[in-house]
């Protein structure tokens, strides 16, 4: 029932941001006296077609969006360049209008779809990592540490055994989880023997979802009255994330009240900073070694404190990255300190040039040495936020704004990556991944599936608003040109220049779907 409900939905958005679009230019074409000879439901080929006025309105096999064919839209057709109601014979403003029309539709139905949002109570879209910080900081996402059961897959393993959402997965294969990478991998590895004490006697997948992010953390390297690895989660009840903020809190002479994850326990200690202790020795420590990785595979740990890298000394994490991208050798030596002993390590680069680690540095202040980290945490809320009906739709452009900014950015990034090296970014999506993502908003109702409709409408506008070859923007971009020169270009010209545009960006939406499409077996 989910998948066909999943379906239909699909089709229906999809179909109802290119049709809003469609009829944006549709209905100022006419306003603007161009001939329309054809309005298409869908995609040719034609089921059913219907003559009213001199417009044919048809019904078309491929259910996703439709169409607007204006007279003279195609400016190398002569005999249609006669016709005073052709497209190509209106004024470069009345052009401009039409053009425009179908990106306008679409920024105004994300604004009715925010607007109503907002007014009934929906979750604002998180869109960079400090949009999330900030709502983890005013408390509207709700976190716990470790991993936390989000839903189960019904009719699996884990439903059959009695997982439910919020469970804390404490032991996988009778080791605790924690809260570091390896705890993820090894949920998502095809190993796991058993969890939470529960044997795993199935096949195939478990059937347990997780909402789970590395959040950054500090990690206390020693001081009075803590223990090494202690994670500073919260200073006077405020969410802490950061060494840069821990240092300020620490300026202070007033005792706080610290919040630290001391071996999956929440622990709460009074402290009162003392004089600044002045730190001597290595001050790059490994915050974090990545499963699988070459530095794992030789032996390296958490809380070594890096010396040397190739033979050369090095004092802060930039030396390290300096030296790491300027080798041409294939394989890296790192030469750390562990519990005072010198140790030499020697290991093959990995696929991407890099061995695996992540690094920090060892900052000072209060009486304690610190660095800044990172433990798994999983969302276990997010809170609605609702507006009166008059502030709504001002918050409505505000969100509208923000999600655009960041928009434009990641569809810069997209046409960057396929010219320079023929990759789709991770965070790109297309249809396969727009339909999957309407499977979930499905299963979180109507509002979200509003919300996710809004974002979509957005994004179609950005997108259409490029001044790129077969775009609303690439047909804007010629109108422009032509009124600087005072005359268009070759028709044969832009033709050509349209016809190329639109080729590449069928090979983009193959690249994407492809990579969609591989997400589905990995």
């Amino acid at each position: 029932m989910h998948t066909f409900l999943t379906i239909i939905a699909f089709i229906f958005i999809f179909s109802l941001l290119i049709l809003i679009h469609e009829c944006g230019h549709f209905f100022v074409a006419k306003w603007k006296g161009i001939k329309i000879e054809e309005f298409g439901f869908g995609l040719p080929p034609r089921i059913w077609g219907k003559k009213y006025g001199e417009t044919l309105y048809s019904l078309n096999w491929i259910p996703f969006g439709g169409f607007v064919r204006m007279l003279g839209e195609d400016a190398r057709d002569k005999k249609a360049m006669k016709n005073s109601r052709s497209f190509m014979r209106m004024s470069k403003w009345a052009r401009t209008q039409v053009v425009c029309a179908g990106v306008l539709m679409n920024f105004l139905l994300a604004w009715v779809l925010f607007s109503a949002g907002f007014m009934v109570g929906m979750q604002p879209l998180i869109v960079n990592g400090d949009d999330f910080l900030a709502s983890v900081r005013n408390g509207q996402i709700k976190m716990e540490q470790g991993v936390v059961v989000d839903s189960v897959v019904e009719g699996s393993w884990a439903e059959a055994n009695g997982f439910e959402r919020g469970v804390l997965i404490e032991m996988v294969n009778g080791a605790s989880l924690g809260t570091s990478y390896e705890a993820l991998m090894s949920l998502e590895s095809d190993q796991v023997v058993s969890i939470n004490g529960i044997p795993f006697e199935g096949e195939g997948e478990l059937g347990l979802q997780f909402n789970v992010f590395e959040i950054p953390r500090v990690i206390l390297e020693s001081g009075n009255g803590f223990q090494v690895g202690d994670l500073v989660m919260t200073v006077d009840g405020e969410e802490l994330f950061f060494a840069d903020e821990f240092i300020e809190k620490l300026s202070g002479e007033a005792p706080m009240v610290m919040g630290v994850l001391r071996h999956g326990t929440l622990e709460s200690v009074v402290y009162s900073p003392s004089s600044p202790m002045v730190f001597e020795g290595p001050r790059i420590v490994i915050s974090k070694v990545l499963p699988g990785s070459p530095a794992e595979q030789v032996g390296l740990l958490e809380r070594d404190r890096v010396v040397g890298v190739n033979g050369m000394e090095v004092l802060i994490s930039q030396d390290v990255l300096d030296i790491v991208s300027s080798s041409d050798s294939s394989t890296i030596v790192y030469d750390v300190l562990r519990e005072g002993v010198l140790q030499s390590y020697t290991m093959e680069r990995g696929e991407d040039g890099l061995i695996g680690v992540m690094l920090g540095e060892l900052e000072s202040g209060g009486g304690l040495v610190f660095y800044d980290s990172g433990a798994l945490s999983s969302i276990v809320e997010i809170e609605n936020v609702k507006y009166p009906f008059y502030e709504a739709p001002w918050q409505a452009l505000v969100e509208m704004k923000h999600i655009g900014g960041v928009t434009m950015v990641m569809i810069g990034k997209l046409f960057g990556n396929i010219l320079t090296t023929a990759s789709v970014p991770e965070e790109v999506s297309g249809p396969v991944g727009i339909a999957q993502m309407t499977g979930i908003y499905v299963q979180e109702g109507f509002v979200a599936l509003m919300r996710f409709t809004g974002l979509l409408s957005l994004s179609l506008a950005i997108i259409n608003i490029f001044p790129f070859p077969a775009l609303d923007g690439g047909r804007q971009f010629f109108i422009i040109i032509e009124a600087i020169r005072g005359k268009p270009l070759d028709t044969r010209i832009e033709g050509y220049i349209h016809s190329v545009g639109f080729i590449f960006l069928m090979l983009v939406i193959l690249l994407v779907t492809l990579q969609d499409v591989g997400r589905l077996f990995t």
